[in-house]
């Protein structure tokens, strides 16, 4: 399935200069993601990259403002990394 203009959703995410990363290994002893009929349930996403997490720390004590986006940001894209995943690379399946 295609989006508008025959985009994939990884066109318009290059687009924005947005880069899905590699999906994380598990932080803990858990599975990243369920599949149960035509879902996908995602846990257990942090700030990882590369192996290592990213941020740590409480708003606004210990870190910025702009640090907590950047860190929620890279939880959200692992999650969309998962999803990737999980439909087997092709996330126009979502």
């Amino acid at each position: 399935i295609l989006g508008v203009g025959g985009e994939t959703v990884e066109d318009r995410l290059q687009k924005t200069g947005t880069q899905i990363p590699p999906t994380p290994a598990p932080a803990a002893n858990y599975v990243p993601y369920v599949i149960t009929g035509n879902y996908v349930y995602v846990s257990g996403q942090i700030p990882i990259q590369d192996g290592q997490v990213q941020f740590t720390g409480k708003v606004p004590s210990f870190k910025s403002v702009d640090e907590a986006y950047q860190s929620a940001r890279l939880c959200g894209l692992n999650v969309i990394a998962q999803v990737k995943e999980a439909c087997n690379g092709d996330l126009n399946k979502v």
